[in-house]
């Protein structure tokens, strides 16, 4: 192998690197809001962006209704520790549960954004835990279009905003051959 290839291979892995490290990039995955703020676009949105997810309008509003419809019901998460330990107890119960972002609240206070300022490391505290799942981690499709082809691929999330990176066969029904590939999906 020459100089020079090894020089334009090495360069591709770098770029190549460097796009997995920016796609997958995480920020502030846990965010601290008032109840009140969590039931709106504008507040899912902003943890969204802290946590540097991509979402639709429509995703930031589903998830909006749904903390607004549970706020009356006995949360499903709840973080139960100190103050100190409330960043690693809620980013421990996120990854639990594969969450790309998580909005605590005080639910008792729906308009009072908890502060741990305002309070002693180990003061306990109580307090709900939303998980936003904006992306499913994997993908499986089926494809058939009647006496022609038929496939199935599978993907699986490589970024934080969506993108995935699969395979795919898809099998010729009328000349009886197989095609493989790879599904990239934004």
């Amino acid at each position: 192998m020459t100089k020079k290839k090894i020089i334009i291979i090495a360069l591709i892995l770098a770029v190549l690197a460097g796009l997995f490290y920016y796609l997958n990039a995480t920020g502030q995955t846990i965010k601290i809001i008032s109840q009140n703020e969590a039931e709106t676009v504008s507040g899912i949105q902003s943890a969204a962006k802290d946590a540097k997810i991509k979402i639709l309008e429509e995703q930031a509003k589903e998830a909006a209704d749904l903390i607004k419809e549970l706020k009356n019901k006995p949360a499903e998460y709840v973080v139960k520790t100190t103050v100190a330990g409330i960043s690693a107890t809620a980013e421990n119960e996120r990854k639990k549960n594969n969450a790309d972002f998580s909005i605590i609240t005080k639910p008792d206070n729906p308009d009072y954004k908890f502060d741990i300022n305002d309070f002693e490391p180990n003061d306990p505290v109580v307090l709900n835990q939303y998980n936003i799942k904006a992306y499913k981690k994997k993908i499986i499709g089926i494809t058939y279009y009647p006496d022609k082809y038929a496939g199935i691929d599978y993907s699986k999330r490589v970024s934080k905003s969506g993108h995935y990176l699969g395979v795919a066969m898809i099998q010729d029904l009328k000349d009886n051959k197989s095609y493989f590939g790879i599904r990239y999906t934004f």
